[in-house]
């Protein structure tokens, strides 16, 4: 007992001997009103209401300021009139004068604060030129180091929303990420070095690994996908969902890719929509193509295409080109040319609710109303009837036909109504026998005319031996 009472002794000499290290609660030594400080110089000036300052120069020069809490070496040093502030760490909170409501946790966290309300630092350097922004929230080590007057801002992560000075309303998450902005507003980083070159960019939406990594200024983006819009600089209004979706964009402008790779390779072109994995991944300049498929316009560098299938329009270099195929092929299922309205099917084509017949390419139901029907030979020659005027064709006498008709109630050569209403009419063909009946009758005609003109000869002969008859 007798050696512990001789150390307490040393001990409250030793408070008497250095009146500059403060411990307790109330009275003029210890501070004023309810306020309790613990360290070298702590609280020295203070005459204000329920503070509490913990190290060497906390809250040195308060005065009026109420309400707070600062713990660590210089933490709160310069704070006069500053309200309901909690600094943790040295030089915590450092500059902070005015500044109320903050809360500045770990070394230099919000050091230069001077009138700057409503932070929350969280982190070695997080905060740490902060001046008179205000309702910030940074978390992590160097989490918005170089904001000044930035205003709403939500940082987390090591050196999220570093660079930033003016920029307000932003949220990065991530370690880097929104790392370079400056006074781009409005923007959501979400991921690891997301958004990390952005310096005025604004309004964009960048989730992922790298994802919007190297956008500057671009403004409206959506990137969502490791990597997605990586290389984008300058281009605006993009829509960029799937890992490396648009990586290599750089100021193209009101595109959409989804799908992983979806429009990898384009760098300015704009306009374009490509939905499916690897979409239109090698089309470096081309705008205002469609792809819709995996891969579909993978290789392609021409505009205004619209590739539709797995693979449609792959290798298609052109421009203004319809695809809708599951393949590769340059025959697709349909292909259309946009700048002569060229429309092809490369399949058979049924209107209607009804089997198909094979052997034909289109059946329409119900029939088809046009002005204009015309029939030509691709590479088949059509056997049209001329052939009936051959020195060597058998034309069938009067006597025949008269004869076929009472037996088979048709005329030869014509289909009969059994066979039309089992195998349809071939048009072409129908016209050739129709002609053909034509032409043999013009025949017959031809005949009975010469015929004619030997009787009325053989006739003008009878009645001038008639007439010499009667005048002898």
């Amino acid at each position: 007992m007798k050696l512990i009472s001789f150390f307490m002794v040393l001990f409250l000499a030793s408070l008497s001997l250095d009146a500059q290290t403060y411990y307790g609660v109330g009275g003029s030594v210890a501070g004023y009103y309810s306020s309790s400080y613990f360290g070298h110089y702590a609280g020295d000036a203070n005459t204000a209401w329920f503070n509490s300052f913990f190290g060497a120069f906390a809250g040195h020069n308060n005065t009026t300021g109420t309400q707070n809490s600062f713990m660590g070496s210089d933490a709160g040093l310069k704070n006069t009139t500053g309200s309901q502030n909690c600094f943790m760490g040295a030089n915590a909170g450092r500059l902070n004068t005015y500044g109320s409501l903050n809360a500045f946790v770990g070394v230099n966290a919000g050091s230069n604060n001077i009138g700057g309300e409503y932070n929350s630092f969280i982190g070695t350097n997080a905060g740490y030129s902060n001046t008179y922004g205000r309702n910030n929230s940074f978390i992590g080590g160097i989490a918005g180091y170089s904001n000044i007057t930035g205003r709403d801002n939500t940082f987390v992560g090591v050196t999220a929303g570093y660079s930033n000075t003016y920029g307000h309303y932003n949220s990065f998450v991530g370690v880097a990420s929104g790392h370079s902005n400056v006074n781009g507003s409005h923007n959501a980083f979400l991921g690891l070095n997301s958004g990390y070159s952005n310096i005025s960019g604004s309004y964009n939406s960048f989730v992922g690994t790298d994802a919007g990594r190297l956008n500057t200024s671009g403004y409206n983006n959506v990137f969502m996908g490791r990597s997605a819009g990586y290389s984008n600089t300058t281009g605006g209004s993009n829509i960029c969902i799937g890992a490396n979706a648009g990586f290599s964009n750089e100021t193209g402008g009101s595109n959409t890719y989804i799908g992983s790779g979806a429009g990898y390779s384009n760098k300015t072109g704009e306009r374009n929509t490509y939905i499916g994995s690897g979409a239109g991944s090698y089309n470096e300049t081309g705008d205002y193509n469609v792809c819709l498929g995996p891969d579909s316009g993978a290789a392609t560098s021409g505009s205004k295409n619209v590739f539709v299938g797995f693979r449609a329009g792959y290798f298609e270099a052109g421009s203004n080109k319809l695809y809708i195929e599951n393949s590769h092929t340059s025959n697709p299922l349909i292909y259309g040319d946009f700048a002569t309205d060229e429309l092809a099917f490369n399949a058979k084509v049924r209107i209607g609710d009804i089997s198909q017949p094979a052997g034909y390419r289109l059946y329409v139901k119900e029939g088809i109303l046009a002005e204009k029907v015309k029939v030509a030979p691709s590479n088949d020659p059509i056997n049209w009837a001329d052939f009936v005027f051959d020195e060597n064709y058998d034309l069938n006498s009067i006597e025949t036909v008269s004869d076929f008709i009472k037996n088979n109630k048709h005329l030869p050569n014509v289909p009969s109504a059994v066979e039309v209403n089992k195998n349809g009419v071939n048009m072409v063909e129908m016209d050739a026998t129709l002609l053909r009946q034509i032409e043999e009758l013009w025949l017959h005609v031809v005949r009975m005319n010469e015929r004619l003109k030997g009787l009325d000869q053989e006739n003008e002969v009878l009645k001038k031996e008639v007439a010499d008859l009667k005048n002898k």
